[in-house]
């Protein structure tokens, strides 16, 4: 009887607090520091991703996630193009 209305106020402040944190500054854990040329250094030399991911004491999803920005190297206009999000 009561717990409907008060969750509808509780969501609605949420809302309101992530909002007005939004505006400010990025919420989330800040993105880890890779060097982008040594990891392209060592791709080129063959390793595979948990070999550089060893090396560079990163985790490989992150590697993985550095290499896939690193090979598309498209504007992103191709890539509306190519998805079909653009005109």
């Amino acid at each position: 009887m009561f717990a409907e209305p008060e969750r509808s106020i509780v969501i609605g402040r949420e809302g309101d607090g992530i909002a007005r944190t939004r505006a400010g500054r990025k919420i989330g854990r800040p993105a880890r520091e890779v060097d982008l040329e040594e990891l392209r250094r060592l791709r080129a030399q063959g390793l595979s991703i948990r070999q550089i991911g060893r090396r560079m004491s990163i985790p490989t999803s992150t590697i993985a996630k550095r290499l896939k920005l690193i090979t598309r190297s498209v504007r992103p206009e191709t890539v509306l193009q190519e998805t079909g999000d653009g005109a």
